[in-house]
């Protein structure tokens, strides 16, 4: 687990990370700012961090939030970016995101985003996402090391690499083999991504339950670690499917809402998705185009648009939610008989709560 988790996200993990940034970039030819103070974090409007040379400007977003408390963390991002550029509009300017655990719909904005950049020629403003485990390793690694070692030239290649920004264990890797390839000492030890035991999570739980453990913060932990397995699990399903339905994962997000709410208009949907109404209405344009929505009128007030899904955005959206079914059964057929009674026996005592 890394150091970054138990820091408190108001009065010590910026602040630990500026000093941890300054040790390992200031050798390496870059000064580093951070717009807090030593008792809070950067205020609103400002980017968390900026490290700079004469010809790059990096900035460095932090937050402790996971899952969709990250939602609300991309567009303050990107504003901060492009004030980065036009300040600097003579450097490279680039951003690194840096949480618990990048979700997938923070993957799905930045992987458009950073698409969009390249689209229009640009070669710099990415950004990219880093685990805490993966940026603990890297900054840690530059620190302890001199400057002639790990230079920040194969860090910023990484950008270049934007089209691997897939996932958190992806990206792990990838910071290795760019900036970390002859590092024996890395390869030696159990920190690669990937080497996760998910049912080891799951039994754990399992047996912290059936013992009646009264240490609640212990479930706690445990219970959110298999929320954030199954929800980690759940929307890489779907960002495959709807990869291969060339849908975005806001598009997505968009069926299932009229699936679980139709039928709706789109101030509703952009209320629920927490997006700007023009955004929704281009997400429903594309929709409709391919013929997974349709757009009627209100009886009752012909100037709005009702929203209903087609029989082929039904099928899509039952599609995945058969796929999450599926892999539910498959989890408890291979359970053995005591196993199954104590996952059960769990979930009698939750829906006792919910």
């Amino acid at each position: 687990m890394s150091r970054y988790i138990s820091l408190d996200a108001h009065t010590q993990l910026e602040q630990t990370i500026i000093e941890d940034l300054k040790s390992a970039l200031n050798k390496r030819g870059f000064s580093v700012i951070h717009n807090g103070a030593w008792n809070s974090h950067a205020p609103g409007g400002k980017a968390d961090i900026v490290a700079f040379n004469d010809n790059y400007v990096l900035i460095f977003e932090v937050t402790k939030s996971k899952s969709a408390g990250q939602d609300r963390e991309f567009q303050p991002i990107r504003s901060h970016l492009k004030e980065i550029k036009v300040k600097n509009p003579e450097k490279q300017c680039f951003c690194v995101f840096v949480s618990p655990k990048t979700s997938e719909r923070i993957f799905d904005s930045i992987h458009d985003h950073n698409h969009q950049r390249a689209s229009e020629g640009k070669m710099d403003m990415k950004i990219l996402p880093l685990a805490f485990k993966a940026f603990e390793l890297w900054v840690t690694r530059l620190k302890e090391y001199p400057e002639n070692q790990y230079p920040m030239a194969d860090f910023l290649g990484m950008f270049e690499q934007y089209r691997q920004f897939t996932d958190d264990a992806r990206l792990f890797n990838l910071l290795i083999e760019c900036v970390f390839p002859n590092d024996g000492e890395i390869y030696e030890t159990p920190i690669r991504a990937g080497n996760i035991n998910h049912a080891d999570h799951l039994d754990n739980l399992c047996k912290v339950i059936s013992q009646h453990k009264s240490n609640l913060s212990e479930i706690d932990i445990k219970l959110g670690s298999v929320v954030d397995i199954f929800t980690d699990t759940a929307m890489r399903d779907w960002g495959k499917i709807a990869r291969s339905k060339n849908l975005s994962m806001a598009q997505v997000y968009v069926l299932q809402e009229l699936y679980y709410q139709e039928p709706c208009n789109i101030a509703l949907v952009s209320e629920r998705l927490k997006i700007t109404a023009a955004a929704t209405s281009q997400l429903i344009d594309t929709l409709v185009r391919s013929g997974l929505v349709n757009r009627t009128e209100y009886p009752e007030n012909r100037r709005m648009k009702q929203l209903t899904l087609t029989s082929q955005g039904t099928a899509f959206i039952e599609e995945g939610n058969q796929r999450q079914y599926n892999r539910m059964e498959e989890i408890l057929h291979n359970m053995n008989e005591e196993e199954r009674e104590q996952v059960l026996d769990m979930f009698d005592i939750l829906a006792k709560y919910t």
